[in-house]
């Protein structure tokens, strides 16, 4: 039988779809290139953002890092897609795309019914974020879920970001629990999976693709718990109290 004092949350990629919120940014920001430069090579430039977007991902969670510079992607992008542009301009791709990312939160299917389904069982909940505290409450309200978590943990107020232990350690006294009996769930496997397990609480992974992304953990020897949607978050937490 596992103990579980408190249940975090991530954000990102978690509660709210990342992923979409990035194509819609990039879109907003394609359109005003086409504005801005002339013969942008849209497929192109769809293409670079992509495979620049992952080497930077790789290299930040090699280097323990929660992000990386938007405006070097932007940079690197253009480069590979063979678009020339000036500093100023690239500051203004980089402005917009920043912008409408900012402004932009999707709540996922079912995360407002997971948080209170774990509500319910009485269990403190909180969200351990990396970001900018102004940026994420407002992803944190839009999307409707402000108001079903206890604690909202910002890496920006802490001076120290997932993957690091003391980003887990503030949740968990914010939340009012040791660490040792902090659940902490979130789909990035380096920064949530991995930080959490190594600062000593335990993790769910979710995974809708089921992609195992980089990190110590791995799809076929994970030590957590794993859950393909969200909504199956609560049954598998209570099942695991009540495991021997």
């Amino acid at each position: 039988m596992r103990t579980i004092g408190a249940v975090s949350f991530d954000l990102d990629g978690t509660l709210c779809d990342h992923k979409a919120a990035v194509q819609r940014s990039f879109d907003a920001t394609l359109c005003a290139m086409e504005s801005l430069l002339a013969d942008v090579p849209a497929a192109d430039v769809r293409r670079c953002f992509a495979s620049v977007g992952s080497r930077m991902k790789r290299s930040s969670d090699e280097a323990g890092k929660p992000w990386w510079p938007v405006r070097d992607q932007w940079a690197e992008t253009l480069r590979e897609a063979g678009v020339v542009c000036s500093a100023d301009e690239l500051d203004q791709v980089t402005e917009v795309f920043t912008r409408t990312l900012n402004d932009t939160a999707i709540v996922f299917p079912g995360a407002r019914r997971a948080l209170m389904a774990v509500r319910r069982t009485g269990l403190p909940v909180g969200v351990l974020t990396n970001g900018e505290r102004e940026t994420q409450l407002r992803k944190l309200r839009a999307c409707g879920l402000a108001g079903l978590v206890d604690q909202v943990v910002v890496s920006g107020d802490l001076g120290v970001h997932k993957p690091d232990a003391g980003a887990f350690r503030a949740v968990a006294h914010a939340l009012g629990v040791p660490l040792s009996v902090l659940v902490h769930v979130g789909d990035d496997l380096v920064h949530d999976v991995s930080g959490a397990l190594a600062a000593g609480a335990w993790a769910v992974w979710v995974s809708p693709s089921g992609t195992p992304g980089h990190g110590s953990a791995t799809a076929s020897g994970f030590p957590g718990l794993r859950a393909f949607e969200l909504k199956a978050v609560p049954a598998l937490l209570e099942q695991s109290r009540h495991s021997p």
